[in-house]
């Protein structure tokens, strides 16, 4: 790959936001990484991200039960250059070992999009994931 920002997503999401959008916000915003946020309402199995005017990440919140916030879509944009310069270990975990290490000190920014959003890490969206991918799918031909 010869450009120097990479797209990363994790493998048990799926987010159909616009990757011309996303990719397109990180090149505006000249940051490291760019995190992609999904608004989400009544919720507890995920942490919430949050984040200020500049749309950068201002801290990470441990999962709880919310109302409403911001969580991780699991989509990220990164130039790959500056990030293999970091000393991580052959074994790390990109949120934990990156995102909640470095937020403070490089600018982190975030994407915003209500795209639909599932995150199969669950037996039963797994199951729910059978039916409705092919449908989102659909959508998105016609």
């Amino acid at each position: 790959c010869t450009s120097p920002n990479v797209i990363i997503c994790n493998g048990d999401t799926l987010f159909l936001t616009s990757l011309n959008s996303f990719y397109k916000k990180h090149f505006e915003a000249n940051t490291i990484c760019t995190i992609a946020l999904k608004p989400m309402k009544h919720f507890e199995r995920y942490g919430t991200v949050h984040f200020d005017e500049r749309q950068q990440v201002s801290r990470f919140e441990e999962k709880k039960a919310q109302q409403e916030g911001y969580i991780n879509a699991g989509l990220y944009v990164i130039n790959k250059e500056q990030f293999l310069l970091k000393p991580f270990v052959d074994s790390f975990s990109f949120e934990k070992d990156y995102l909640e290490q470095y937020y403070k000190q490089e600018k982190i920014a975030v994407y915003v999009s209500d795209a639909y959003f599932l995150d199969i890490g669950i037996p039963e969206d797994y199951q729910k994931a059978q039916t409705e991918i092919v449908q989102q799918f659909e959508k998105l031909e016609k």
